[in-house]
């Protein structure tokens, strides 16, 4: 396997350090990083996501609606980011995560 750049490994790495960000959401708010700012540009860059579906992922990553009870704000986190890497994976032509794995990715991220 080669380590270079290309554009297909490239679109992987963005949607892993994605994924990671939205098992990370699963159990609270995402401490954001550079990595998640470069691999929505990248995105963005190579038309896959659109300018405002990169907001709204950047934004729901710290989504912590107060006064709510329950699961409430742990779904508005997570529904916005899942909705726009489905789009993502589909503009790609990837398959998505199957929900298990989403899930063993999530718990992973709870230790």
């Amino acid at each position: 396997m080669t380590l270079y750049p290309n554009r297909e490994r490239l679109n992987r790495l963005a949607l892993a350090v994605l994924e990671d960000a939205l098992a990370q959401a699963e159990h609270g708010i995402v401490i954001r990083q550079e990595g998640h700012r470069l691999a929505l540009a990248w995105l963005a860059e190579i038309d896959i996501a659109q300018t405002w579906q990169c907001h709204e992922f950047w934004r729901a990553m710290i989504r912590n609606e107060t006064g709510q009870i329950g699961d409430f704000p742990r779904y508005c986190r997570t529904n916005m980011m899942m909705a726009c890497l489905r789009s993502w994976y589909r503009a790609l032509g990837c398959p998505e995560p199957s929900p298990t794995q989403r899930a063993q990715w999530a718990a992973a991220k709870a230790n």
